[in-house]
């Protein structure tokens, strides 16, 4: 029975990975493969899950770890940035989905429905304002504010030209991908719905 809970959170990988790799180009997708991203997705899980903010130490290391295979970086760091947007989506979608449920089949007064409509409302607007965000150049937008901080100025200004080129990668997603967008949703609902069957 431990051997089958320990094997159950690979599936929960590689569906993470399917989604993660419909964000990446075809060309990209097809040089990295989905059996690496797969790998990628369980040693950086593994490694985050067991150290202080994980989201900000996995996302890097994928980056580290797949130096020097033959694929364009750039894209790569693209796609993390939709890669979490998207997941984060789909955390809001579930979670919400489980509110309305229980506000359903429970004796909720109005203002209940009234507070569960505000907040689904926020938080959708504030994943439009993200993605607006991120097609104005969210990865840029962040070196320029580290470029005010005196001892990161060389680093801001070394780090422009990559940081254009990624946010470049990121609008075309979103202006040109809408299928891709929503296939990787439809695979992080599923990942989502998995880990609700694993608990």
């Amino acid at each position: 029975g431990i051997a089958v809970l320990l094997v159950i959170p690979l599936f929960l990988f590689y569906v993470h990975a399917v989604g993660w790799s419909y964000t990446l180009s075809d060309e990209n997708r097809k040089k990295i493969g989905l059996f690496r991203m797969t790998v990628l997705q369980s040693i950086t899980y593994g490694v985050s899950g067991v150290l202080p903010l994980q989201g900000i130490v996995s996302e890097p290391l994928k980056l580290l770890f797949i130096d020097g295979a033959d694929y364009d970086k750039d894209d790569f760091a693209a796609s993390l940035v939709i890669d979490n947007t998207i997941n984060g989506i789909a955390i809001f979608a579930v979670a919400a989905a489980g509110l309305i449920y229980f506000a359903a089949v429970m004796a909720s007064g109005v203002w209940i429905w009234v507070f569960l409509s505000v907040m689904i409302a926020l938080m959708i607007g504030l994943f439009r304002l993200l993605i607006l965000v991120q097609k104005k150049g969210i990865v840029g937008g962040v070196l320029n504010l580290l470029g005010r901080i005196p001892f990161l100025v060389g680093f801001s200004q070394k780090h422009t030209e990559k940081a254009e080129r990624i946010d470049g990668y990121v609008r075309t997603f979103y202006q040109k991908s809408s299928r891709n967008f929503w296939l990787a949703f439809f695979f992080h609902i599923i990942e989502k719905f998995h880990g609700v069957a694993e608990f």
